[in-house]
């Protein structure tokens, strides 16, 4: 079929050039005005014929150059670029940036040079001792068509080339986003048979978007079931009766008592999947409107931080990963296109999975948000292998990668076995100071206390502890438990959670704040201080 290319509407207007002021007031910057440290020169070796074929390349006499860092064929670029895009509205083949195999106009590079040389003629020289190899004779041309589309008489193509690929980039682009909801990629469906019709995609590419569309219908079913079968693949209502306090049943609603009763009525049904999880749901909303006490950075509130989960990530992940993962982020960030937003994928969904924690009220620790880190440790792979693959040093990169994952390895060493308390060298020795509760205290050390004072010969401890573990259960000596605001006497033991936000779900944080003029005995584990009160205090106890 014929080809009528769209003009864009800028064609046959007057356009006001932006640019024009700074260039004619040398104002502008160029390339060659630009000296960075580490900066690498490119230089090209075109070439002399207007058509033929590469034979060979040889680049041993520019690679053993001074100042020259690498020589690439297009051979060998072609193996990790495809194609560049071209911005016309007229319908191209497959264009490179460096010619592999054909060359198809005199001056098209074939080979580029890239030197880290100051002096600029250096590298340029090393051009001249390129050397490629061509067939003598101009290729045959031949007359004839690609595909479906017919050429004119008189056109001529090389033979075994494509002359025209139709390509939709826009929708080729769209049609790339993996992550696109099951709902359009429906819809892109029906947009692309209707453009396979007029031969604007190619049938690979219908095919490869067909099996997307069922691959994400296969995962949401898969996931689906997944956590229908945790919870053993219950069926059964959504509210029961005694969920529901009086005033909010049907005939306390007054005239909306009839549209009330029936959703009430539906929602007790007896065939919901999983019912569990969507009372959990309904549960964590009223958790979360309710709030919850909270300690962050020596504050105490009950509605939370906005910015508790980033102070959270950046002093209870370890500093080594923080940055692998900033350079593996800032190194997709450097990628074109359609590779830069795959390889920002995770990176995006771990944002976006910060971004909704970000409001929340109940502010009591990382937990929350652990699944940014499997996505996290992918970023941090990828800015593994930029900085070991780092140019300027061949020697520097693999060494700074080496001390970076050496670093991570000592600090959870370090820390064994106590995981749940780690925090990075930037929370300083006094980690109490920025977070307590699961962060730090989740009641884990029981066990040590009982063993301490054992090994103290204590007989009674007055306690505050506000872990879920049962006491009694734990070979604890006798134990009186401490009453909020009443100073004790003798052995007392105290968890942090309670020193810094007092009782249990109740008001208040200074319940035990008495003990702080009194030094430690000694630090049970990281979350609890054993302190011995005289019967008369004595403030040289500090």
């Amino acid at each position: 079929m014929a080809i009528t290319p769209v003009l864009p509407k800028l064609v046959g207007e007057r356009v006001k050039r932006r640019e024009d002021p700074r260039l004619i007031q040398g104002r502008a910057t160029y390339v060659d005005d630009v000296a960075l440290v580490g900066m690498q020169h490119l230089a090209f070796k075109r070439s002399d014929v207007a058509h033929g074929r590469i034979r060979s390349i040889d680049t041993s006499a520019a690679e053993a150059m001074d100042g020259v860092e690498a020589v690439f064929t297009g051979a060998q670029i072609a193996e990790l670029l495809a194609p560049m895009p071209i911005a016309t509205p007229f319908p191209s083949p497959p264009h490179r940036a460096v010619a592999a195999d054909v060359v198809r106009y005199a001056g098209e590079p074939v080979a580029v040079v890239a030197a880290t040389t100051g002096d600029i003629a250096s590298y340029y020289t090393a051009t001249a001792t390129l050397s490629a190899e061509k067939e003598a004779e101009i290729l045959a041309r031949v007359a004839g068509v690609v595909e479906t589309l017919s050429c004119e008489e008189g056109d001529v193509v090389a033979e075994g080339d494509e002359l025209l690929r139709i390509d939709n980039d826009e929708y080729q682009f769209r049609l790339q986003q993996a992550e696109a909801s099951r709902a359009d990629l429906e819809s892109r469906v029906e947009r692309l048979a209707k453009m396979r019709e007029q031969d604007l995609v190619s049938a690979e590419e219908y095919e490869t978007l067909t099996n997307n569309l069922a691959a994400a219908r296969a995962a949401y079913v898969s996931a689906i079931l997944m956590a229908w079968a945790g919870y053993r693949f219950s069926i059964g209502p959504l509210v029961t009766e005694a969920d529901v306090p009086l005033e909010g049943r049907p005939e306390a609603q007054g005239d909306f008592g009839g549209l009330y009763r029936a959703a009430y009525k539906l929602a007790r049904a007896p065939v919901y999947p999983a019912p569990e999880f969507f009372q959990g749901l309904a549960m964590l909303r009223g958790k979360n409107q309710a709030g919850q006490k909270a300690y962050l950075l020596g504050d105490v509130r009950q509605d939370g931080w906005w910015y508790f989960f980033p102070v959270a990530l950046a002093v209870k992940t370890p500093i080594p990963f923080l940055l692998l993962f900033g350079l593996g982020t800032a190194a997709a960030l450097r990628l074109p296109g359609p590779s830069r937003r795959r390889a920002l994928a995770p990176a995006a969904a771990a944002a976006a999975i910060l971004l909704v924690a970000l409001p929340s009220r109940i502010n009591i620790g990382l937990r929350h948000v652990l699944p940014m880190y499997p996505l996290m440790a992918v970023m941090a792979g990828a800015g593994a292998v930029a900085l070991w693959r780092w140019r300027p040093d061949r020697r520097l990169g693999p060494a700074a990668v080496a001390l970076l994952v050496g670093w991570q390895v000592i600090a959870g060493l370090r820390v064994h076995p106590d995981y749940i308390a780690y925090f990075n060298e930037a929370a300083g020795r006094h980690p109490e100071r920025i977070l307590v509760d699961s962060d730090l205290d989740n009641g884990q050390d029981l066990w040590r206390l009982a063993d301490t004072l054992r090994a103290r010969g204590v007989k009674e401890v007055a306690l505050a502890y506000a872990g879920s573990a049962t006491v009694a259960e734990h070979g604890m000596p006798t134990i009186r438990w401490l009453e909020p605001h009443r100073p004790d006497t003798g052995w007392v033991a105290a968890s942090l959670w309670s020193l810094k936000l007092g009782s249990l779900n109740q008001p208040g944080h200074d319940d035990f704040a008495w003990l702080e003029r009194y030094r430690p005995v000694a630090q049970v584990g990281r979350s609890i201080r054993l302190y011995y009160v005289p019967s008369v205090p004595a403030d040289s106890r500090r």
